[in-house]
């Protein structure tokens, strides 16, 4: 049985789109996140199911938001310090920090950043989400760690 989109788009698409915003912190691009990751779904709606969409949405949409920081255009915009005019978060400079740390990341640790600081999940709910053990995550939370101590160091 397909996926009936618009429905979709009406019950999740404001999670998708905070989501997306809470990673970018600009509506704009939040926004040209929600058209792609439905866009996707519009695309691929035969081969998924009811039941693991919202999983889905929230995984898509956090690889679409990774591949947006890492974008050339966007990327020099952060390492400018450029803050989005049209944000509707209250961005800690920790954030921002971040958001231009993630485009540097293996796709493990940048999750795991996301999941920390912008989700504030515990070592357990990070575990569930990547599939592994409460250890592992301690053990990428000091990879990462040190990973912001390297920038924090080249930033001095």
């Amino acid at each position: 049985m397909a996926l009936d989109v618009a429905d979709l788009y009406r019950k999740h698409g404001g999670m998708v789109f905070r989501r997306a915003r809470s990673i970018l912190g600009d509506d704009e691009r939040a926004r040209d996140v929600v058209q792609d990751v439905f866009l996707t779904l519009h695309r691929q709606k035969d081969r998924l199911h009811h039941g693991g969409l919202v999983s889905w949405l929230y995984t898509t949409t956090t690889h679409r938001c990774f591949n947006e920081l890492r974008n050339t255009q966007t990327r020099s915009r952060l390492v400018a310090g450029e803050r989005a005019e049209n944000s509707h978060t209250n961005q800690s400079e920790h954030l921002v920090q971040l958001r231009g740390l993630v485009k540097d990341l293996d796709e493990e640790l940048a999750f795991l950043a996301v999941y920390r600081f912008v989700d504030e999940m515990t070592h357990a709910e990070i575990a569930v989400q990547l599939g592994c053990s409460r250890r592992h995550v301690g053990d990428l939370l000091i990879r990462l760690e040190e990973k912001l101590a390297t920038v924090r160091a080249a930033a001095s």
